[in-house]
């Protein structure tokens, strides 16, 4: 597709507020056939080559028809986008030691029934290290802003199913099946004792698979 010329005034402000594309990942789970994005965030990934654009095809609120690369795909899949290598952590010796060198005490402590959030990327957090049934505290931390890390943790420790199949996104566009390696979720902690912060709220991250 050609790249698209940039949307002017009010056009481009109003593409801007009511787009609801904030990632590479929306854009590559739309599959092949795209979806509309805003013109800005559209034209800064076609630049780096993760997306394709087609000029001709443009609404009335300055949104383009996108689609995503082989590149782009390749690099969600690779763990690239957005996302710093994260580096292993030696395997723990025991279920409740922490783990001292990334500054997160981990522990093997009952999972809350509440959920929020998914989300983004961060290799500053040991989920390399996480055994299952095992967490680690954020203190001062909320669910809404790990999310993002948590998902693309999520995602780092997958695979693109092997056997072709695929699944249906929130979009109603078929993309291929994911197979968990690890699995990884959010909770918010009233109290961190658990995990050596009496007293201070925080949230935790828990290895589920």
């Amino acid at each position: 597709m050609a790249t698209p010329k940039k949307a002017s005034g009010k056009k481009a402000e109003a593409a801007q507020a009511q787009t609801t594309v904030t990632s590479l990942q929306d854009i590559v789970n739309a599959g092949p056939n795209g979806m509309m994005v805003a013109m800005q965030i559209a034209n800064e990934l076609a630049a780096a080559g993760l997306v394709e654009v087609n000029s001709a095809m443009v609404n009335a609120v300055g949104e383009i028809a996108t689609r995503a690369t082989q590149a782009g795909i390749d690099s969600l899949q690779a763990g690239t986008q957005a996302e710093p290598e994260i580096k292993k952590e030696p395997e723990m010796t025991s279920q409740s030691a922490p783990v001292a060198a990334a500054g997160f005490a981990i522990r093997s402590v009952a999972m809350p029934s509440s959920s929020s959030g998914k989300g983004g990327r961060n290799s500053k957090y040991p989920f390399a290290a996480l055994e299952k049934g095992q967490s680690f505290f954020v203190p001062g931390g909320e669910s809404k802003s790990l999310a993002s890390t948590v998902t693309g943790a999520n995602l780092k420790f997958s695979q693109v199913d092997p056997s072709g199949a695929t699944r249906t996104n929130k979009k109603g566009v078929a993309v291929p099946a994911r197979i968990q390696d690890r699995e990884f979720c959010v909770r918010s902690i009233a109290d961190g004792a658990e995990w050596g912060h009496t007293g201070v709220k925080g949230c935790a991250v828990f290895r589920t698979l």
